[in-house]
């Protein structure tokens, strides 16, 4: 598994945290404690997020465990379809794999 799928991997798990998380949003660092991790492991993936228009900015700010204000984003849900997709061709690929 190359670094790029690692990515597209944890870019995918931040999406559907973020689409359960619903209008409440995310926050850097809520994600990184969700997920066991530091915000400096999350951040890149969030703002490659933020480029794709997966993730939207809000104008809200939530205090991190630092006591530091934290943007808060949400997700577009106009790629809410795309969960579905990447279950399907997950579905997909592990069907093909035992037809050799």
């Amino acid at each position: 598994m190359g670094v790029s799928s690692k990515h597209d991997t944890f870019r995918k798990t931040i999406f559907a945290y973020a689409l359960k998380q619903g209008v409440r949003g995310i926050t850097t660092d809520e994600v990184a404690y969700h997920f066991h991790t530091v915000p400096n492991c999350v951040s890149g993936r969030m703002t490659e997020l933020k480029y794709l228009g997966w993730l939207l900015p809000t104008d809200k700010t939530r205090l991190t465990r630092r006591n530091r204000p934290a943007s808060v984003f949400r997700a577009n849900p106009e790629f809410k379809w795309l969960l579905k997709a990447w279950a399907l061709k997950e579905k997909f690929a592990s069907v093909s794999a035992y037809k050799g």
